[in-house]
């Protein structure tokens, strides 16, 4: 219980809460929290042990498969969504994280 104190109160620390207020690493961030669950769903369906052969390319060839799996996920959901809402379907509103 006292680790997740700790944790809650290195993560409320002033310089911590900057990084978000950056361009690029906040919107990273962003990006990874909005796409945690869709990355959950579809890690197990996309590790593969075919791209062992290239071992230090694979980690990051595999997140990017992640990534783009899970961005393609949210983009069903989000178009699901708006269609038994009943709304209009953009482009936009499709592929907004």
């Amino acid at each position: 219980m006292l680790s997740i104190y700790y944790l809650f109160a290195i993560c409320s620390n002033e310089k911590l809460l900057k990084v978000f207020e950056k361009p690029v690493a906040g919107n990273i961030i962003y990006m990874v929290s909005s796409l945690t669950l869709e990355i959950y769903l579809v890690q197990y369906a996309v590790f593969t042990d075919a791209l062992n052969g290239i071992f230090p390319l694979n980690i990051p060839i595999v997140y990017l498969m992640i990534f783009a799996v899970a961005y393609v996920l949210k983009c069903l959901s989000n178009l699901f969504s708006l269609v038994f809402a009943g709304e209009d379907i953009n482009i936009k509103s499709v592929c907004r994280i």
